[in-house]
């Protein structure tokens, strides 16, 4: 129980840390819709004046060239920044479902060991179980004796078997020479 109040935990400040991160990804999409709109108004002011064409107005426009390039490299920072920031949300996501995965795999096991408890408990004892008053021995005697008993058989069939593959070898001598 005390594992799945952890993972309880772990999930809810995933999921904490995960709203923030998505309050942060909307502030950041704030700030790249805000620059990109900047970024069009300060290139149709510089395309007004470029139409004016006055040797004045070069430094206007080299300034104005100067404010989209800043605004170029503040959006690529941007965009990185959510990028990242993406790749955060969507890994804390699979570790949320990870945590839950595990969270139920334990009430699995729970669920598990509450059944086999409950075959347990029906289990009545008898009798006191006791110690053995001597120690268990092999018995030497009977191995002996069955020992004996399978080596005699044994050296039997062996006897046997020698007498048949003699006769079959007397067989097959006379069979041949006839």
């Amino acid at each position: 129980m005390s594992d799945i109040q952890g993972k309880k935990n772990q999930i809810e400040f995933k999921q904490v840390a995960l709203k923030n991160i998505k309050a942060w990804e909307n502030e950041l999409n704030r700030k790249l819709m805000t620059l990109n709109d900047d970024t069009k108004k300060i290139k149709q002011q510089r395309d007004k004046i470029l139409e004016g064409k006055t040797g004045e107005d070069s430094i206007l426009s080299l300034f104005y060239l100067t404010s989209v390039q800043q605004n170029m490299v503040n959006f690529n920072q941007l965009n990185y920044q959510l990028n990242e920031l993406t790749s955060k949300e969507n890994k804390m996501s699979s570790e949320v479902e990870q945590l839950k995965q595990d969270m139920n795999d334990i009430n699995t096991e729970i669920d598990r060991l509450n059944i086999e408890k409950s075959y347990i408990e029906h289990i009545k004892l008898i009798s006191k179980p006791e110690a053995s008053t001597s120690p268990i021995k092999p018995k030497k005697e009977l191995n002996i004796a069955l020992a004996g008993v399978v080596g005699f058989m044994l050296a039997v069939f062996i006897a046997f078997f020698a007498e048949y593959i003699k006769k079959s070898k007397e067989k097959s001598t006379t069979q041949h020479q006839q």
